[in-house]
């Protein structure tokens, strides 16, 4: 079980130098989006400074959390860190969770290799998170909030809201992501004002394809993008401005740097075409209603018949209203299961024989191999449903984040 509370990843901190206290940071929390748009400030930042971003879940270890300039750490450094970290945890008897660890680690790291800017994603919630000791980000920034994770945030928006808006302190700046619940807005708002910090709104973005036109310090800006979906143009649009901020604090960006940060920007699992030995495929880690809804308005930019959906969920999501969402009339459903990551012991799969049971277009399966056999290449083949699911798919191909 997940237990929110500071009191040992600070105590964890404490002795090893508080080295979260030595970093200029952006903040991110928010239900959907956090990657993405850490992806695309880092990419747009890297192109001056020396950028870093810590996210979770991790794709195939908890190395690949921790990036610099883009790259996964150096797995000498990381290792040489972690027991560094692991050692202080024993001798004090802190009794850190793995996830504390790993958010200590990320933050000796960047320390170590003077980063100029680290881009740190909350890991659930806000309030409470891990990630929360640091006091003030420059930026904290807001994505899209929706309902999930309620177990842990409270079943309705405004509670959950109230959990993301946490990470908002006196001395930060505040980006609200667009295309809010007003309660999320109100909730967020009123943290602000509590705190005495600016709140910054984004400004809007169109598409004419993969080209996006979006604005940066009163410019119209023609960008192109690697990164797939309508739905990024709500990232884009909030990376925009997160670093327009970064400009009116102090922190010089080129609009040059906006241009080719967007256009190289990339991350795993999110609308990814993958070329296979069985045929190509496209996977994302969408696992909400909020994740599928965006899925589908892609999907239906290029659905040119029935779909084989290989889908996994976690035990603690709501499969159906997802599938509801996807599926249409003709496609088939796949679903298999993953892997519990390891530390996480909060996490399972739903049973795949479960969601046989769940929806009409479901059929027998188990598997990732079993999936890829039954699967019918000569139409869209998507993998979806969890990030963890995205994990075990990269290494059932042997793929490297």
């Amino acid at each position: 079980m997940i237990e929110l509370k500071l009191e040992a990843i600070l105590n964890l901190l404490k002795h090893l130098g508080n080295p979260h206290k030595n970093l200029k940071t952006i903040h991110l929390a928010g239900t959907n989006g956090k990657g993405s748009t850490s992806t695309f400030i880092s990419s747009i930042l890297s192109q001056q400074y020396k950028t870093a971003i810590y996210n979770s879940p991790h794709l195939l270890e908890e190395r690949d959390s921790i990036k610099i300039n883009s790259q996964v750490i150096d797995n000498n450094l990381y290792n040489s860190i972690r027991q560094k970290v692991l050692d202080i945890n024993s001798k004090y008897q802190i009794n850190a969770s793995a996830f504390e660890i790993t958010t200590a680690v990320a933050f000796m790291a960047y320390q170590q290799e003077r980063v100029d800017f680290a881009m740190i994603e909350v890991g659930l919630g806000g309030l409470l998170d891990a990630t929360n000791v640091i006091d003030p980000a420059l930026v904290s920034v807001i994505c899209k909030i929706d309902l999930d994770h309620t177990e842990f945030l409270g079943n309705n928006i405004r509670d959950i809201s109230k959990h993301k808006a946490g990470i908002i302190k006196p001395g930060t700046s505040v980006v609200i992501a667009p295309n809010q619940h007003q309660d999320a807005i109100d909730t967020v708002k009123e943290q602000a004002k509590t705190c005495n910090a600016p709140v910054y709104f984004t400004d809007k973005t169109a598409a004419q394809g993969e080209i996006v036109f979006g604005r940066f310090k009163n410019a119209e800006l023609k960008l192109s993008r690697r990164m797939l979906g309508l739905y990024q143009l709500e990232n884009i649009a909030t990376a925009l401005k997160t670093v327009e901020v970064l400009d009116l604090l102090g922190y010089s960006i080129k609009e040059e740097s906006v241009v080719k940060g967007i256009a190289e920007a990339r991350i795993a699992g999110r609308l990814e075409r993958i070329h296979t030995k069985y045929g190509d495929i496209l996977v994302d880690g969408a696992h909400n209603a909020g994740g599928a809804l965006a899925l589908n308005e892609y999907i239906q930019t290029i659905r040119s018949g029935p779909i084989t959906w290989i889908a996994g969920f976690s035990s603690t999501k709501d499969p159906k209203s997802m599938l509801d969402i996807l599926v249409r009339e003709g496609d088939i459903v796949l679903p298999v299961k993953f892997d519990q990551p390891p530390g996480m012991k909060w996490i399972s799969c739903y049973n795949p024989k479960d969601l046989v049971k769940l929806h009409p277009a479901c059929i027998e399966c188990g598997d990732l191999s079993t999936a890829f056999e039954k699967a019918d290449f000569k139409h869209q083949v998507v993998v979806c449903g969890s990030l963890y699911l995205v994990a075990e798919l990269y290494r059932f191909l042997n793929l490297q984040v």
